[in-house]
């Protein structure tokens, strides 16, 4: 059974799905991770059997049937391609369905906008960046240190805290640059997570939290790996 359901909202409603034929979606965009691939001419097709979506989603009380409406429905709208081999209810998502999980822009450029392309020094980050002048009292109270080789993103760091009035403080700081030194000890580039830390507006860092979205960007690389290395005939 699965534990954790997820929607991508937005794209349900743009695919005219109701939240279970959702659910069942997102469960079937990744089984490309659980399911067994079966071989159809030239293309690569994953058996999705119904006993199995029916045990993992109790919460939705679908029966067989209901479940064999739906892939047959995911087929007509495109968004993937369902066929019997056998007696096996198989399936491919299309590059229409995968935007569900990846989104159209990585789809367009081949999925490279959203998976590892970025330089490991993140050049895209802006390495001239000059903190605003209403803010420089409070590096001078923090005992902020321009030597630092990440004091650029530090600053821009700091002025997205001010700004979004979340305050600062000597500490949040020197937790702050604790916190990127102990990343980097565990292998993790400290100016990308720095950037994370940016990106996602976070008002601190947690090793545990780079661990953790590197394990969900592993998991859609190796999705994304299998839906589009192994077929690309759809």
């Amino acid at each position: 059974m699965q534990f954790t359901l997820v929607i991508n909202q937005k794209k349900a409603i743009e695919f005219g799905l109701n939240a279970s034929q959702a659910l069942v979606f997102d469960m079937l965009t990744k089984s490309a991770l659980w399911a067994e691939t079966v071989l159809h001419g030239d293309s690569t097709f994953y058996w999705v059997a119904r006993q199995k979506i029916q045990s993992e989603l109790p919460l939705l009380d679908l029966n067989l049937d209901t479940i064999y409406r739906f892939l047959k429905h995911f087929d007509k709208i495109g968004i993937l391609i369902y066929t019997k081999i056998g007696k096996k209810d198989c399936i491919k998502i299309t590059p229409k369905g995968a935007e569900y999980i990846f989104g159209e822009s990585a789809i367009k450029v081949g999925l490279k906008s959203e998976f590892g392309n970025k330089s490991e020094n993140d050049s895209d980050l802006n390495p001239t960046y000059q903190s605003t002048n209403t803010n420089q009292h409070i590096y001078t109270e923090i005992g902020f240190d321009d030597s630092d080789p990440d004091a650029d993103l530090l600053a821009e760091w700091i002025d997205n805290r001010v700004n979004k009035k979340m305050g600062m403080t000597r500490g949040a700081y020197k937790r702050m640059v604790n916190a990127l030194n102990c990343a980097e000890q565990k292998g993790f580039n400290r100016r990308d997570a720095l950037g994370r830390v940016i990106d996602g507006n976070w008002k601190s860092l947690q090793v545990a939290w780079l661990e953790n979205s590197d394990a969900k960007r592993k998991q859609t690389t190796t999705i994304a790996a299998k839906w589009f290395d192994l077929d690309q005939k759809f």
